[in-house]
């Protein structure tokens, strides 16, 4: 096994770190979450630098990470958030295929098992004033649960899981046929039933946003219709909620021009449909969030035609994947098929105060029904 030497500081040169994350991300293997295009405009959002850890083989950088940590008490101890900061109103963002940005040389090496073993360690050489005895990874991708289930030396605990979803577009492609061919027969009907609802009142079009001014004007009419679907189920949207709003702004200007967001509208004539917001990376198209003008009239079927439309465009062109993510969504249903799970991973190190904080789990879980 390939020993990798471990170090940490605060990642507070915001430049000087994009040209290193930069670098290793061409060497590496993760999704979009783990890329700059969705850290630079995080790190710009959050108020207090996080902790780096770097790993390198020699001279080679092979590991990178961003750290965040909390205070948990006297009883739980202190934590640190892997990507993230702790704080609901920040998290709200949900990161997702999350782990360690690693060298993929060094893949089935137990590279992720020498970082979270360097993290717990790191923890507790720091004490009780600034350090911490969890580490937690939310958003895991299945992958980084697996290279850590049954290392020595450490507990791990998996929250609940959500499966993704997603349309294999390379498949698709190969097999011929089309994408709809291939949906249930009552899904088909809706979407053709709610396709003739919108050609009555024009052509259905579905267009890209070409610059930054048009896909933030786009992002806020897509927010607007979100807001109000949301509101209408007596419920806070995303994008009332704490960093959502300034962050993708960020996004949207920096990922825009680099290919890696895009910003759909489908219109019926003059009438808008909806709107998507899409990550694109490595040939996945990462479906992260919508607006859509629903009506009194259930035959319309906004989600379900814009969705077909954006797999069909991009069928059309060279993505390998539409994925839909994690989370619940009878559309997601009708049209993708499953893919790997997303959980909360915790690790600690096993001990009295792990054991302690277990038995107070199962207690809350069963008080609580």
């Amino acid at each position: 096994m390939e020993r990798i030497a471990f170090s940490f500081r605060p990642a507070d040169n915001p430049a000087a770190l994009e040209a290193l994350w930069r670098d290793l991300e061409t060497r590496a293997d993760g999704g979009f979450f783990l890329s700059w295009d969705w850290l630079g405009p995080w790190l710009g959002e959050i108020d207090t630098p996080p902790i780096l850890l770097e790993g390198r083989s020699g001279d080679r950088v092979v590991a990178l990470a961003l750290l965040c940590p909390v205070d948990g008490g006297r009883l739980s101890g202190g934590a640190v958030h892997l990507h993230e900061t702790g704080q609901p109103d920040i998290d709200s963002l949900f990161i997702e295929y999350n782990g360690f940005l690693l060298d993929r040389g060094l893949a089935g090496a137990g590279a992720e098992v020498q970082c979270a073993e360097a993290l717990l360690a790191e923890g507790a050489r720091r004490g009780r004033a600034g350090g911490w005895e969890r580490v937690v990874i939310g958003g895991a991708a299945e992958s980084t649960g697996a290279a850590l289930a049954g290392a020595a030396g450490m507990a791990l605990r998996s929250g609940h899981g959500m499966a993704s979803r997603g349309v294999d577009l390379a498949a698709i492609r190969a097999g011929g046929g089309g994408f709809l061919p291939r949906l249930s027969p009552n899904t088909r009907y809706q979407i053709r039933r709610a396709t003739r609802l919108y050609e009555a009142r024009g052509p259905l079009a579905i267009a890209a946003a070409p610059d930054v001014p048009q896909a933030l004007d786009w992002f806020e009419a897509m927010g607007g219709l979100h807001q109000e679907t949301w509101a209408a189920r007596g419920r806070a949207g995303a994008f009332g909620q704490g960093i959502f709003r300034g962050f993708h702004r960020r996004l949207i200007e920096s990922g825009l021009p680099r290919g890696a967001v895009e910003l759909l509208r489908i219109t019926a004539g003059e009438a808008v449909v909806g709107y998507l917001y899409n990550f694109r990376h490595r040939g996945t198209v990462h479906y992260y969030a919508s607006g859509f003008a629903y009506e009194d009239d259930n035959k319309a079927r906004p989600g379900l035609v814009c969705h077909a439309l954006a797999i069909e465009h991009h069928l059309a062109g060279d993505a390998a994947r539409y994925d839909f993510m994690a989370g619940d969504g009878r559309y997601k249903e009708s049209l993708g098929e499953p893919g790997p799970g997303i959980s909360t991973l915790v690790l600690e190190r096993p001990g009295m105060r792990v054991s302690l904080g277990n038995a107070l789990r199962r207690v809350r879980q069963q008080l609580r029904g």
